[in-house]
């Protein structure tokens, strides 16, 4: 079976900790010191580990590292690998499509992420520990390399044959050194480009937003997982009102806009309340990405006995737009059922109330009752 991705020949991600990849859900632990590479291009063609990932998937192997896509595929469900292949046809081997995740700057601590993608979780992770608190939120900060970010920017510049480029992070909308690329590229002219932003929708500055509409196509996917207490909740310290005001404004611009909800335990039974919403904005495409690590905010651990009004509501909810994962999720997925695992159970007690309960508007259980059963 064909096992071909596009982005094994010009997709190209840099993550907030360094490591390197054809995509953003890879796994791999290279990195790269820039300051010793003269032509990005050219180290990208050279690379043993992106070749032994090329080679495999041009011979039907399934290269582990990929393993996300394979997940998915197994399960009936649409792959990134089957979206890129439909929407990038070329084959050659250069960089065309540029996800750089800059830093873990961010605003918010989401409660399915960790330090290396938001620093203010990072910043919570060693108030923790000061307060004598054990805890791994800073799992995902491996070593990285010291890398002048001017000059990795530099050789992003000099690429010959860049198509579109994504900044995700961290919060991109609130991070310098992405607003000052922005200008560089429309200094240089090089505004032949698609441009993408994962944003959380926390900030939506009007400088940004301008300079956004200057490029050929500008694509906004606003992180939004629920609306009301359930978002404030998940990614605490979000204000519902402020990420609905600035959603308005970026669906409002000239850039095109989608919602990329990531479904957990948390935000489950808030799903009908977010299509209530989301459908009156028809224009904005709702993506579908499930929350399965850390693993005790699967949504597939909540108690068969919580979801029977659930079940009944999510049955009756129209979609506008969405990608083909959500009919899926709405006829089976959002079914299935699993039971807790005592190590899961474990690691949920000690998030619910040594690090969600220490700083937040509402304590787990008086927020998710149902959950007690599985603490």
């Amino acid at each position: 079976m064909n096992k071909f991705c596009t982005l094994t020949n010009n997709g190209f991600n840099i993550d907030t900790t360094g490591r390197v990849g054809h995509c953003c859900i890879q796994k791999r632990d290279i990195r790269v010191d820039w300051n010793t590479v003269d032509d990005m291009n050219a180290w990208y063609k050279s690379n043993s580990w992106l070749n032994t990932v090329r080679k495999d998937l041009e011979s039907s192997i399934e290269n582990t590292a990929c393993e996300s896509c394979w997940h998915n595929e197994r399960n009936g469900r649409e792959s990134k690998r089957h979206r890129v292949n439909q929407q990038y046809g070329s084959t050659d081997q250069s960089i065309r499509h540029l996800d750089l995740r800059l830093s873990n700057k961010c605003n918010l601590q989401c409660k399915m992420c960790s330090g290396g993608f938001s620093d203010q979780i990072a910043n919570l992770a060693l108030e923790l520990k000061a307060n004598g608190v054990d805890n791994d939120l800073l799992r995902s900060i491996p070593s990285t390399v010291d890398t002048d970010v001017g000059r990795l920017l530099d050789l992003v510049l000099d690429l010959p044959d860049l198509q579109t480029l994504r900044f995700a992070g961290g919060e991109p909308f609130i991070m310098p050194e992405v607003e000052e690329f922005l200008y560089k590229l429309v200094e240089r002219g090089k505004t032949d480009l698609e441009i993408e932003f994962i944003t959380n929708c926390t900030s939506a500055k009007t400088r940004i937003l301008q300079t956004l509409e200057k490029f050929r196509h500008v694509e906004l996917m606003c992180s939004i997982d629920a609306v009301g207490a359930a978002l404030e909740y998940q990614r605490y310290p979000a204000r519902w009102q402020t990420i609905e005001r600035n959603f308005v404004r970026m669906y409002n611009s000239r850039c095109m806009v989608g919602l990329t909800p990531a479904v957990s335990m948390l935000t489950y039974h808030n799903m009908p309340e977010f299509f209530a919403w989301a459908n009156q904005f028809p224009q904005a495409r709702v993506s579908y990405n499930e929350v399965d690590y850390p693993s005790f905010l699967d949504f597939r651990l909540i108690p068969l006995d919580a979801r029977t009004e659930f079940y009944k509501q999510f049955a009756a909810v129209e979609f506008i737009d969405v990608n083909t994962n959500w009919r899926t999720f709405q006829t089976k997925t959002m079914y299935e059922h699993r039971q807790i695992s005592t190590t899961e159970r474990s690691l949920l007690q000690h998030y619910s109330k040594d690090i969600w309960d220490y700083r937040c508007n509402v304590e787990f259980l008086a927020a998710y009752p149902w959950a007690e059963e599985l603490l």
